[in-house]
């Protein structure tokens, strides 16, 4: 019954998928038919529809849009995901084979410009996901990136995502605190999403910095960062202690101790260089180094002197 209904549909004059009826071989009859009914079969409305306008001899395309545009279906799903289910309808027509193309090149490089890898079955489903939501429009892409990044990852991140993590990194190493690797791994998706911007997590790290030290608080969250601010310290304690500042931790008890100490009041205030040079020869570090044994070897050597013991 329903294969004399699309044929009689058919025998009008129309041209159905670029063929014209009275041309059709017996092979692209059967072919016609099977790519109606799977089109047909995306909805009950549909296909209701379809056996309406066979029974009243619709020949007009603009009366079958207008009555689809009035079904439930219709409204249900936007424009991208009606395409989608008519044009997979006929997964070997040419449009339906173009646009998978398209839309699998679309997900992979954006995937790849976000240093995220995919597998062959992530990407797939993406793909089909791309087109059905239509995230392939240039207004929709930030909705693509989400979907890729919250997809399963196959290996480590790279792209943006890294970028983004080393940069936070980064800055949280001149400041002075310490977070997890999946912190910044985060960030950083969340970031290369647009989920977040830099500034979110900046203000964040540079928040925490200001903490733990009080008296330059201010100064840390217009920007400064603290490696620059402990500067003359951390020279202080190379050429006091012998020690190269870049190997010098801003998480140092020394650092911190000269940086954040606290008045009997409770007042937060910072060592002045002088004091602070004073109290590294106090240090046990100062012992070791070539300046103490120096300094000690000359003073041992007065004192065997002042006993006639050395020449």
């Amino acid at each position: 019954m329903i294969r004399r209904k699309v044929l009689k549909v058919a025998s009008n004059d129309m041209s159905v998928t670029g063929l014209k009826p009275d041309k059709l071989n017996r092979q692209q009859l059967r072919d016609l038919y099977e790519m109606t009914y799977e089109k047909l079969r995306v909805d009950p409305q549909i296909f209701d529809l379809f056996q309406r306008a066979v029974k009243e001899q619709w020949t007009s395309k603009s009366k079958w849009d207008l009555e689809m545009e009035n079904l439930q279906w219709y409204r249900d799903n936007k424009a991208s995901v009606r395409e989608y289910l008519m044009l997979s309808a006929n997964p070997e027509g040419a449009d339906f084979i173009q646009k998978q193309k398209d839309s699998s090149e679309n997900v992979r490089r954006t995937a790849m410009q976000l240093g995220v890898n995919l597998d062959a079955a992530t990407l797939d489903k993406l793909s089909k996901d791309s087109m059905m939501q239509g995230w392939g429009a240039p207004d929709q892409a930030y909705l693509l990136e989400q979907a890729i990044i919250a997809s399963p990852q196959n290996g480590e991140y790279g792209g943006d995502i890294q970028k983004n993590a080393l940069s936070l990194k980064a800055l949280a190493e001149a400041n002075g605190v310490s977070y997890s690797e999946q912190y910044f791994e985060s960030a950083g998706k969340s970031i290369a999403s647009l989920a977040t911007n830099e500034d979110y997590w900046t203000t964040q790290i540079r928040k925490e910095a200001a903490s733990q030290l009080p008296v330059f608080a201010e100064q840390i969250q217009l920007g400064v960062n603290v490696r620059d601010i402990a500067s003359p310290y951390l020279k202080a304690m190379e050429d006091v202690l012998e020690i190269n500042q870049k190997n010098i931790s801003l998480q140092d008890p020394t650092i911190l101790g000269a940086l954040s100490n606290y008045d009997s009041k409770g007042n937060p205030y910072a060592m002045n260089l002088g004091e602070f040079k004073r109290s590294l020869r106090k240090d046990k570090r100062w012992l070791e180094t070539d300046k103490a044994q120096n300094e000690i070897t000359a003073a041992t050597g007065s004192v065997l002197k002042l006993f006639g013991l050395s020449g």
